[in-house]
């Protein structure tokens, strides 16, 4: 008798688990959230998206955690627009991971250094804590299967690594 009174309360136990371990799940990489990007003309479009639009889609991926206030990431910043510039027909694809920053900074930023790939904007750094990304700049490069080939990577360090890919 006992154990009919208690099935009730253990179905609604599991079933709460299982709420909760399919929200614990979702991951910060395919969180959706705002999507920059600077347009030739100057203007700047604006969309969704999330690091998975991006990574494991069949082609090398270079993401840049960094933000407009940061000094090192501005003086990094000229090495990854050349990467872009130099293998984005190659088959590269560049991404910039906007972290702590307000989007009119950021928007700012990438006129002034000539940032034509997208970024996506990390002010709660969710996404810079899915990888543990303690400072910045900080890059990864992923293949073409969404897996870290190599990360940390800076200056020169950059397109002598990419000149092996491509």
């Amino acid at each position: 008798m006992k154990q009919h009174r208690l099935l009730p309360a253990i179905l609604l136990v599991a079933t709460a688990l299982l709420f909760a371990a399919a929200g614990y799940s979702a991951t910060p990489r395919s969180t959706k959230g705002p999507l920059i990007q600077l347009q030739a003309d100057g203007t700047i479009s604006e969309a969704t998206g999330c690091l998975d639009d991006f990574v494991g889609k069949g082609q090398y991926v270079l993401v840049d955690f960094w933000a407009s206030w940061c000094g090192p990431c501005r003086e990094e910043t000229p090495y990854v627009v050349k990467a872009y510039n130099d293998y984005k027909d190659k088959g590269l694809v560049v991404l910039g991971v906007a972290v702590r920053d307000q989007q009119p900074n950021t928007q700012k930023a990438m006129a002034n250094m000539g940032i034509y790939y997208p970024q996506l904007l990390d002010p709660s750094i969710a996404l810079a804590g899915e990888f543990g990304v303690s400072t910045i700049p900080h890059l990864f490069l992923f293949d073409p299967d969404g897996k870290i080939v190599q990360q940390g990577m800076r200056g020169e360090g950059i397109d002598a690594l990419l000149q092996t890919i491509f």
